[in-house]
């Protein structure tokens, strides 16, 4: 394929042979020489996805064998931290709360 594709490149740099051939013709050859450009480069992208897709199935858990170990993919920690060991629930709750008012001394009644 490369090298019709390079055959086809030669002969439409040739000025001196495009003037021999019967216009349609050089219509023709050059539109196969975009058209063969053109599939090439969708063969390529598409070749790229595939190997990305093996690659996917490959080191997807999903299709691993059983004996296989697993793999922890979950790196992030923890983003709450822990409660206070010294205050449970029932000790928060037992505290009296305390108004900003009745911080500052002044009688909401």
């Amino acid at each position: 394929m490369k090298e019709i594709h390079e055959t086809i490149q030669k002969r439409l740099q040739d000025t001196k042979w495009i003037e021999e051939q019967d216009d349609e013709f050089i219509k023709a050859l050059r539109d196969t020489d975009a058209a063969l450009a053109e599939l090439s480069a969708y063969l390529y992208i598409m070749l790229n996805y595939f190997e990305q897709y093996v690659e996917a199935v490959q080191t997807s858990p999903l299709f691993a064998p059983a004996d296989a170990p697993v793999q922890n993919d979950d790196v992030s920690d923890p983003t709450q931290t822990p409660a206070s060991p010294l205050l449970n629930r029932a000790e928060r709750r037992s505290k009296k709360r305390v108004t900003p008012f009745e911080s500052q001394g002044i009688d909401n009644a």
